[in-house]
């Protein structure tokens, strides 16, 4: 987990040098555990985390087939 949070905050600090505006938003189950490990190097920057545990799902759900008439 720590390796991947410092991969992802370097690599979003890089972008954030690049483009001011972006936005960091993390997706998943492991979302709060990833932001929790990298939040630190974030503030001390500057920057900001989203956190969008359920984005995945809400996806698959307005991708689903117009209901007709069953639950599944």
């Amino acid at each position: 987990i720590l390796g991947l949070a410092a991969a992802v905050a370097s690599a979003f600090l890089e972008a954030r040098g690049r483009y001011s505006d972006c936005r960091l938003v993390l997706t998943g189950g492991d979302a709060d555990t990833i932001a929790f490990a990298m939040r630190a190097p974030l503030v001390e920057a500057g920057g900001r985390i989203d956190l969008e545990p359920d984005l995945p799902l809400r996806g698959l759900v307005a991708l689903r087939p117009a209901d007709q008439g069953s639950p599944c």
